[in-house]
């Protein structure tokens, strides 16, 4: 589609996609060269970020941003990593900040550029590279893997642990994906197969009561809903507790003893706002009141299933107490 724009169309196409950004390389592909170029850099409207990176004049320039121009910048087949790649999936403990770490299929060792620290993979498992937030990384369970074998092991097991509480990945796929890459020398190999081993028949959340009773008031409500769903149409977002069948909403349980410190809620805040920038409505279901206010969360399930079917806009909610 792109390639069948006019120059400028495409280029501006490309930057409303990638955070206002647009790689050299991608329009040297659509036949776009300095002669197109050369007029809107000279006019302010494209603006050098690094020799392969241009900005469009006035988009914001926030963190995201800045993750993407690391992406942009490094060799061709770049995604987001280690502590980079933590970061954007929201795992606790990481910033999206410079030095950015990203990753590239192909052989070779680890260098710096302006803008991150490029990390060769000769086997990345391409499967395992996503595009979240408009940005391409590795998966949780990849990220996790690299973390691996840059972290303490205690800071690694709280990685994966928090990206398991938070859905983002499952043990038996952490550990299919450790089997698949612990060769022998990998770095990190090691510390990846302990943690998978040591999880190896948690395959439930601590939270599966609390989710059946979410379940059966979700029945009551003759709402129908799907369980431990992945969603996100062009990009994987996550791992939700429910969805609702053939609408864009989705149903979180909240456990006080996993949800309620300021860290905790910090982050649920951060997959909230992910779930609604990919177009889905979230309903927040807390235990106390499905366990001891059934009738008021059967009441508000109904009702989020109903405003959600009414087209509105995504929104977020938290089942009242009363």
């Amino acid at each position: 589609m792109i390639g069948r724009m006019v120059p400028s169309t495409a280029i501006w196409t490309l930057t409303e996609q990638q955070h206002g950004l647009v790689g050299r390389r991608q329009l040297n592909e659509l036949g776009i060269d300095g002669v197109v170029l050369r007029p809107l850099i000279r006019a302010g409207a494209l603006i050098a970020v690094t020799d392969q990176v241009l900005r469009a004049a006035g988009s914001p320039q926030d963190d995201l941003q800045a993750a993407m121009a690391a992406v942009l910048d490094a060799p061709p087949g770049a995604a987001l990593s280690h502590r980079s790649a933590a970061a954007l999936w929201g795992l606790p403990g990481f910033r999206l900040e410079p030095p950015f770490h990203v990753i590239v299929p192909h052989q070779g060792t680890t260098r710096r550029l302006e803008t991150s620290i490029v990390h060769f993979q000769r086997d990345l498992p391409m499967d395992e590279i996503l595009v979240y937030r408009g940005i391409t990384v590795t998966s949780p369970a990849l990220t996790v893997f690299h973390l691996a074998a840059i972290l303490h092991p205690a800071q690694t097991e709280r990685a994966l642990d928090n990206g398991l509480a938070r859905n983002l990945l499952t043990t038996p796929n952490f550990a299919r994906l450790t089997k698949r890459l612990a060769a022998r020398g990998r770095n990190g190999s090691r510390v990846a197969r302990q943690l998978a081993a040591a999880r190896s028949g948690d395959t439930r959340r601590p939270e599966s009561g609390l989710e059946s009773r979410v379940l059966w008031c979700a029945g009551c409500a003759e709402v129908a809903v799907e369980a431990q769903v992945d969603v996100g149409d062009d990009a994987f977002v996550g791992r939700v507790d429910f969805r609702l069948v053939g609408l864009p909403g989705v149903i979180e349980a909240q456990s006080a003893l996993h949800h309620t410190s300021l860290l905790d809620r910090s982050s649920d805040e951060a997959r909230a706002q992910h779930l609604l920038d990919a177009g889905l409505s979230v309903f927040f279901v807390w235990d106390h009141q499905a366990f001891q206010r059934g009738q008021v969360v059967i009441r508000e399930i109904r009702r989020f299933r109903d405003d959600v079917a009414s087209s509105r806009p995504p929104f977020f909610r938290e089942c009242p107490s009363e």
